[in-house]
C-alpha cells in the first residue's frame, strides 16, 4: 500500500507539529509535507498529486480559501481530480466563507480548537472518500 499524500498548510509552527504527529502517528500510511503559507503552499500543490489538503483559513498572503480557489483553477486547467480539502480556523466567521466549498463531497471544515479524535475522524474520513 502507497503512503497517502497529504499536504499540510499552517503558519503556527505548534500547530503544524500537532497535525505533522497526528498524521504520523495516528493516522499513518501518510507522506506529510508542511509548509507555513499559501503562496509557497501553492508551489508544492503544483508539484505533485495530492489525497488531501489541510489548511488553516486564516494566513498572511494567500488565505486558505484563496488556496484552495487557485488549487482547482489549476486541477481544470490540468484535467486533474482536486483533492479533498480540510479547512480549519480559530474564528468562526472565517469558516462561514467556506461553507459553499464544504457542501461539496469531500470538503470539511473544523473550527479550532478542536480534540485529536476530531481532527483524525475528520481526516480519515477524508481519506477513504466518505463524506463529512
Amino acid at each position: 500500500m502507497s503512503e497517502r499524500q497529504v499536504l499540510v498548510v499552517e503558519d503556527d509552527p505548534l500547530l503544524r507539529n500537532m497535525y505533522e504527529t497526528i498524521l504520523g502517528d495516528y493516522i499513518g500510511n501518510c507522506a506529510i509535507s508542511v509548509v507555513a503559507d499559501g503562496a509557497t503552499a501553492l508551489d508544492v500543490f503544483q508539484g505533485q498529486a495530492w489525497e488531501l489538503v489541510i489548511t488553516d483559513l486564516n494566513m498572511p498572503g494567500m488565505n486558505g480559501r484563496e488556496l484552495y480557489l487557485k488549487a482547482s483553477e489549476f486541477c481544470a486547467q490540468k484535467s486533474v481530480k482536486l483533492p479533498p480539502f480540510l479547512f480549519c480556523s480559530g474564528v468562526s466567521d472565517a469558516l462561514g466563507g467556506v461553507d459553499a466549498i464544504c457542501e461539496s463531497p469531500g470538503n470539511a471544515k473544523l473550527l479550532k480548537p478542536f480534540s485529536m479524535n476530531e481532527f483524525q475522524e475528520t481526516v480519515e474520513r477524508l481519506l477513504s472518500g466518505q463524506s463529512v
